[in-house]
């Protein structure tokens, strides 16, 4: 079984077919964390439209792209987050998303009951509120992020 795999995933590099692509939605992020590398950028690089990333999602997919990291900044800041998961999920894709899991909120949740991701990254700074503030420089962060952990692990959401 591994010699096969093994023998795929050597074709797929071979002829160049984009298995897993990770996504960088924006660089916008709600926190404002001390060591992000992603702090100068924030705000001065437009982001791609909705419209441009599905083209980018359709090329994915026409050339053998099966799984599919949205990540950032903060994915989920993103006005049209839950427009671009339907498209990426209404394709076939495996998605996973890597997030802070402060924006985790009841509407967010129900996409993600109804349209399951295969796993979702969450970025841990700490165990409690002094810490995640330290760090992030936003006030109860740690009790948002917390909650907002457990309520994806009682949905049945792989985290």
């Amino acid at each position: 079984m591994d010699r096969d795999i093994n023998k795929i995933l050597e074709l797929t590099k071979e002829i160049r077919i984009p298995l897993s692509v990770t996504f960088e939605l924006t660089y916008n992020c709600n926190f404002n964390c001390v060591y992000c590398y992603q702090t100068p950028s924030k705000n001065r690089i437009q982001e791609l439209s909705f419209f441009k990333i599905t083209k980018i999602l359709d090329v994915l997919k026409k050339n053998g792209c099966i799984y599919l990291k949205f990540t950032g900044g903060e994915p989920l800041i993103r006005k049209d987050f839950e427009e671009i998961y339907n498209y990426a999920y209404d394709r076939n894709f495996k998605i996973s998303i890597s997030s802070n899991g402060s924006l985790i909120d009841e509407n967010y949740l129900n996409l993600l009951r109804k349209n399951k991701p295969e796993l979702i990254n969450i970025s841990l700074y700490g165990a409690t509120n002094k810490t995640y503030y330290n760090f992030t420089n936003t006030k109860n962060s740690w009790t948002i992020t917390k909650n907002n952990i457990l309520n994806l692990i009682k949905s049945n959401i792989k985290v």
